[in-house]
């Protein structure tokens, strides 16, 4: 039911049809929100409302992206054809999760009538709560995983290198408890840069073209 909600409350904004999303080439949707914000549920909306939506899911299942994305976080790739690959080959109209959010701003440039759209929870502190126990620190089991079965030690370096880069840390590695104030000085950075860019204006990325969203709502 929380999908189906999550599109009825998005169609003013997205203007969507199934149609429009179908017919149209690149990125129409960009998700600035970090993973656990509610990001499985605004992808299940947008596919509810026609849009054919990429998420950390889908860079698992598609044959070349963990590569892909690990090459575009070495700095050995471009972002253009990083996103000509891993979105527009497979004619995704929307994309949310990580990778993406850590190259939101760029992708709205890249694509300038795209929708941006920043998912939080309802403080940093639960997000961390939720993310550390999830999805940013891996078990102990699902660290020997990542470092011993090829294709799960692929995607644990593309997420040391990802991890890396979105919360400022020494090096690639994953994440530890300790790592909980830098973590979570990223996601507050991150929600208030998208609400400078939203305030102020930048280049192409206007406020019609943004909306900060709680899934609560």
């Amino acid at each position: 039911m929380k999908p189906l909600l999550i599109a009825a409350t998005l169609m003013r904004f997205l203007h969507a049809a199934a149609a429009a999303a179908a017919s149209s080439e690149g990125l129409e949707v960009v998700g600035a929100g970090f993973p656990r914000t509610g990001t499985s549920s605004l992808r299940e909306a947008l596919n509810i409302l026609g849009y054919n939506t990429y998420h950390m899911q889908k860079v698992m299942q598609n044959k070349g992206h963990i590569e892909a994305w690990t090459a575009y976080l070495r700095g050995e790739t471009g972002l253009k054809e990083t996103a000509k690959f891993v979105y527009e080959e497979k004619h995704y109209t929307a994309a949310v999760d990580g990778p993406t959010c850590a190259v939101w701003k760029d992708l709205a440039l890249m694509y300038p009538d795209a929708k941006i759209i920043l998912t939080e929870r309802s403080s940093a502190e639960k997000w961390w709560e939720s993310a550390s126990q999830t999805v940013l620190i891996p078990t102990r089991t699902g660290r020997l995983l990542l470092l011993a079965a090829p294709f799960w030690r692929s995607f644990g370096t593309m997420l040391e290198i990802l991890w890396f880069k979105m919360f400022n840390l020494d090096h690639p590695r994953f994440l530890e408890p300790d790592d909980k104030h830098k973590v979570i000085e990223a996601y507050n950075r991150n929600s208030a840069e998208f609400r400078s860019v939203l305030e102020l204006g930048e280049g192409t990325i206007n406020k019609q073209r943004m909306l900060i969203y709680h899934v609560s709502q």
